[in-house]
């Protein structure tokens, strides 16, 4: 029996707002893969579209809806100013600078600056061609994979996820339902969910995890804690793969991922399995020596390193092993694209965003192993390679990828990944650091 192709992303999206009887809808959203694909597919739908930092902006979709977007960019570092940049070559476009916003993954932007996003949003809205109510009953639903929560009434509003912000659009739902009914979407195919889910099904990613699990050994009945579990789906994976014989504790310090995890071990049934709690990685609520094996994945990079890894081998039992991947920003990448030399160094150059000053994304994972007192350390650097499945993680890393590039090298960039997926050429490599060590 052939294997029922997924569904799209855009076609799950279409089905679910044609099936809300919704023709036209302003919509809010952060990450370009959970809005590029319907606005390829039918740009009408959009009233308007505003962008709450994006990390990127794919110039060629905007600009033909550019009378009717809306971009609430940070003002620190040079990505912002380059999303400034884009924005302002977009004839009509408008853009909100939010002060002392740097736009990372993880910033709280609607809760940071709650008054000026509402106030400027709302604004904007107010200035659109107006569009019919919605008429939806408040409460909550499901349609092709997306979850979605109305509230409020009026014209409809539609909130995509914003990436790994932990209250999403929490703070602003008040103040925007009392104006439009608003559409919150959520689940495994949308913003940071959706990100981590893809991730986690890349054979190239999935492969690294894989190497790092073989190596911890894990025996029926040992329990087992993943740090920094995000959405959960690698400890789903490794329910499956444990066939159950095993307790699975995830903790994440993110409110949004925490939920979105619970609900997908609820729905594939494995809520006896798998357990989540919201905490932080610098204190883990459990005591001495609770766990046989602990582990965690691009999480050490985002905070002080050795304190989280202090953390780790406490909680981890004599005799119990602690591993940890980060991402390598020591080692470069393979980026397999028909360009020239030196946007080809460009590239493939080591190097990446995101790191806390403490954190470790390099070859130091190794030392910190060593010095937190953990024996018989291996040493697994590994490298990850995508381009075969051309899913929203894939998607994701190219866009971060050429995020970089100023509009003459994405021009060749673009130009040039086009030809070489026709050619079937594409490969894109990441790498990692991963360490595995025995408590004493």
């Amino acid at each position: 029996m052939t294997e029922e192709k997924p569904l799209p992303l855009e076609d799950r999206l279409a089905e679910l707002l044609r099936g809300l009887g919704l023709e036209r809808a302003h919509m809010a959203a952060r990450q370009v893969t959970d809005w590029q694909g319907l606005a390829t597919r039918d740009t009408d739908l959009f009233a308007s579209l505003t962008l709450l930092c994006p990390f990127g902006l794919h110039a060629g979709l905007a600009g033909s809806m550019a009378s009717r977007l809306l971009v609430l960019g940070g003002d620190q570092g040079k990505a912002c100013e380059k999303l400034a940049s884009a924005v302002a070559r977009l004839e009509g476009a408008h853009f909100h600078p939010l002060a002392g916003s740097a736009g990372e993954l993880w910033d709280d932007t609607a809760k940071t600056h709650e008054e000026e996003v509402g106030t400027a949003l709302l604004d904007f809205l107010k200035s659109q061609t107006a569009i019919p109510a919605a008429g939806l009953a408040e409460g909550t639903g499901e349609a092709q994979g997306i979850t979605y929560r109305v509230r409020g009434a009026g014209p409809p509003l539609v909130l995509f996820p914003l990436s790994l912000a932990p209250s999403q659009w929490e703070p602003l739902t008040p103040l925007l339902s009392a104006h439009f009914c608003t559409l919150t979407l959520g689940g495994p195919h949308l913003g940071g969910a959706g990100f981590l889910e893809g991730r986690a099904t890349a054979p190239g990613y999935l492969g690294v995890v894989s190497r790092i699990i073989d190596e911890l050994n894990i025996s029926p009945g040992q329990n087992l804690l993943d740090v920094g579990s995000g959405s959960g789906a690698i400890d789903r994976w490794l329910a499956g793969r444990t066939k159950g014989a095993n307790q699975i504790t995830g903790v994440d310090v993110n409110a949004y991922l925490i939920g979105e995890a619970r609900d997908l071990v609820r729905r594939q049934g494995l809520d006896g399995i798998i357990r989540f709690e919201k905490a932080s990685a610098l204190e883990l609520p459990f005591p001495d020596a609770s766990f046989d094996r602990v582990f965690s994945s691009t999480v050490m990079e985002e905070l002080d390193a050795d304190r989280m890894l202090a953390e780790l081998v406490r909680v981890t039992r004599p005799g119990g092993q602690v591993a940890v991947i980060t991402r390598a920003v020591d080692m470069g990448r393979l980026v397999n694209l028909p360009v020239g030399t030196q946007l080809k160094a460009r590239l493939e150059a080591p190097g990446g965003g995101g790191l806390d000053p403490l954190g470790c994304a390099d070859a130091s994972l190794y030392g910190r192993f060593a010095r937190a007192g953990l024996e018989q350390v291996r040493k697994i650097p590994q490298i990850a390679a995508f381009g075969d499945a051309g899913g929203a993680y894939e998607q994701s890393v190219i866009g971060m990828l050429f995020g970089s590039l100023d509009a003459t090298e994405n021009a060749e960039a673009r130009a040039a990944l086009a030809k070489s997926r026709e050619d079937g050429s594409f490969v894109v490599t990441a790498p990692f650091h991963g360490a595995l060590g025995t408590k004493k």
